[in-house]
């Protein structure tokens, strides 16, 4: 079962069904019609019968969170199939039943984090555009309801752009957010004989000398390359690859540079619709978390559904997307192999 660690308990709903391998990509967020605590809700979600309705995630007047029905499944919320088996659906109690039907500020204060955890775990970001095609979606464009009430739809806007606040400073990344131990290991034999797969001597070797010898660790930031194709950073300081990684991590992700062979982020927004409103740190996250393992267009350097073409790497690697980077990484570009 998927269910955020922001929950306080969980109580299985009567009613939910299959996703129909739909990716979560959505949050619709509704209001209770009733002042309730999480657990009230998720209660009345184990016998309701009429309309058989049902909720991933429920918020009290206190801002207690309980899940009702676990991420994977599709919760009975929106009356819309395609809504709801691509959402996360979250009822909020109201604070008063009289109109506009308001929430409580400890309410609104658990959705924002019940939404950036989300949004962080499946790889968006908030969009509101007024319609279904968005990330931020309404029950009351599928249904004859007033859900999610004036008071929380009026506040749809500041709620997009508090969470992708939210979501733009925690994507402010470091070392072990772009370093892979797995590839340092394969790529790094006499490293590999030394630390074995002991991931914390991999990590003391890495930070205490791989850095500083330009070794490659990441499929998002090759040192090497980092100089080669940015000749000011070069210029500032020569082939000191400790200061390469620190600009990268501090300039170069923000400025969209050149920084591997098989990721570049420009053109990972450009080649992928979904992404687009995503900022440059989000992008480089979302390869580094997803993009990597979904076959996607991520580099004018390396396709990979080109780089599977080779019958000798589909055999051995079948449909394992990121095991194509590594061997590229670590091989191809040294065999000659084409990868566009």
């Amino acid at each position: 079962m998927t269910i955020s660690k922001l929950a306080d308990g969980y109580i299985e709903a009567k009613y939910y069904g299959s996703r129909s391998n739909n990716k979560v990509c959505k949050i619709t967020p509704h209001h209770m019609s009733a002042r309730w605590t999480g657990k009230r809700c998720a209660e009345y979600f184990t016998k309701a019968n009429k309309g058989k309705p049902s909720a991933n995630y429920c918020i009290g007047y206190d801002g207690d969170i309980w899940c009702s029905v676990p991420e994977e499944y599709r919760a009975y919320t929106s009356a819309n199939f395609d809504n709801d088996s691509q959402a996360i659906t979250i009822e909020c109690s109201n604070s008063s039943l009289n109109y506009p039907y308001p929430i409580s500020e400890a309410t609104w204060n658990s959705l924002v984090n019940l939404c950036v955890d989300i949004c962080e775990r499946y790889g968006f970001r908030l969009d509101y555009n007024g319609n279904p095609s968005g990330s931020l979606t309404m029950h009351r464009w599928f249904a004859n309801t007033d859900c999610p009430g004036d008071y929380l739809a009026g506040r749809f806007d500041e709620l997009e752009q508090e969470v992708n606040s939210r979501l733009d400073q925690k994507n402010i990344l470091k070392i072990q957010d772009i370093a892979d131990l797995d590839l340092y290991y394969d790529i790094n034999q006499d490293v590999a004989q030394k630390c074995g797969r002991d991931y914390n001597k991999l990590w003391e070797h890495l930070v205490n000398c791989g850095v500083k010898e330009g070794r490659t660790y990441s499929y998002v930031f090759q040192p090497k390359y980092y100089l080669q194709v940015n000749k000011d950073v070069q210029k500032a300081y020569g082939n000191n690859y400790q200061k390469a990684l620190d600009h990268y991590l501090a300039f170069g992700i923000k400025e969209g540079r050149r920084s591997g062979i098989e990721y570049y982020t420009p053109y990972y927004r450009d080649r992928n619709g979904d992404l687009k409103k995503f900022s440059n740190g989000e992008l480089v996250k979302h390869f580094i978390m997803f993009g990597i393992n979904e076959w996607r267009e991520t580099s004018p350097d390396f396709n990979v559904k080109k780089y599977r073409e080779y019958k000798d790497l589909q055999n051995a690697f079948k449909d394992d997307c990121k095991k194509y980077y590594k061997h590229y990484l670590i091989f191809g570009q040294n065999e000659g192999r084409k990868a566009i």
